[in-house]
């Protein structure tokens, strides 16, 4: 029988890239408060951590607490490497209990939370906004969607048509959004031949949130030349993908501060497993 998980002091540690709480000790799982997961730490004969494990019974080097669930694969156990992260102990975080833990992996799921939300690209009109209760999330997307504007107006400035300025904004603010924006100024002037065709028919095909807060204000000629670089950009990477829903997006933030599944399981050590 193992020590209660909630009078333990612990050392923060990081396995496989991810915080966690380390102790020496065998924790009783059933003292483990629920969303949160153990593992145990088998000893090789080098005396370093070797292996992450469902329980172990000997060569017990101590337990790991864990946000989230671990797969050990069908040989029963992860090896601790330098590639997959294995086990680390100068953590990021300075948690030493099970409380302080809990409410750190909250914080981190919320600011994850947080940045998608920032990155999203909202689609929808501001009747639907109010209807949903969505209203935060229209606004700040419109005012990204001006911001970018601005950038990309910026980078347009004089004669310099360097591909550079088109990936310095696509980085910051993201290949979805700088399409909304050019598309949507060039649905706005459609009548303007120094668009080309081809991009004139491709701002159609694009999603439309309009709005003339973010109307682009540089010569048409560059930014026809500047939606050739984002146009080309994307061919180039092979975007053309279903763009993820919201919900899908909060659900992968979510997941970069899971600790990751076993993945393909090391070679067998020649040990006897308790």
């Amino acid at each position: 029988m193992g020590v209660n998980a909630m009078e333990e002091t612990y050392e923060p540690v990081e396995l496989f890239g991810k915080p966690a709480l380390f102790t020496n000790a065998r924790i009783d799982r059933d003292t483990i408060p629920p969303g949160l997961f153990a593992c145990d730490i088998r000893e090789g004969d080098d005396g370093r951590a070797a292996t992450a494990e469902a329980n172990v019974k000997v060569d017990h080097m101590g337990t790991v607490i864990l946000a989230e669930p671990l797969d050990f694969g069908d040989n029963g156990y992860i090896d601790l490497t330098d590639e997959n992260g294995g086990l680390i102990f100068s953590a990021a975080h300075n948690c030493d209990s099970i409380s302080a833990f809990k409410a750190h992996i909250c914080e981190l799921r919320e600011q994850a939370a947080a940045e998608v939300v920032r990155d999203t690209v909202y689609l929808h009109p501001a009747r639907h906004a109010r209807e949903n209760d969505e209203l935060p999330l229209y606004r700040q997307s419109n005012r990204h969607n001006r911001e970018c504007a601005r950038a990309i107006d910026e980078a347009r400035r004089g004669s310099s048509l360097n591909p550079e300025g088109m990936r310095a904004v696509t980085e910051q603010y993201g290949e979805q959004r700088v399409r909304l924006v050019l598309a949507n100024t060039v649905c706005k002037m459609d009548y303007d031949t120094r668009f080309s065709r081809v991009n004139r028919d491709w701002a159609k095909s694009q999603p439309q949130v309009y709005g003339d807060g973010f109307i682009l204000k540089s010569h048409p000629v560059k930014l026809d030349c500047f939606i050739d670089q984002v146009r080309g950009a994307a061919l180039e990477r092979g975007v053309g993908q279903r763009t993820p829903t919201l919900a899908e997006q909060l659900a992968d933030a979510k997941k970069q501060v899971q600790p990751p599944s076993a993945g393909a399981p090391g070679k067998k050590r020649d040990m006897d497993r308790g």
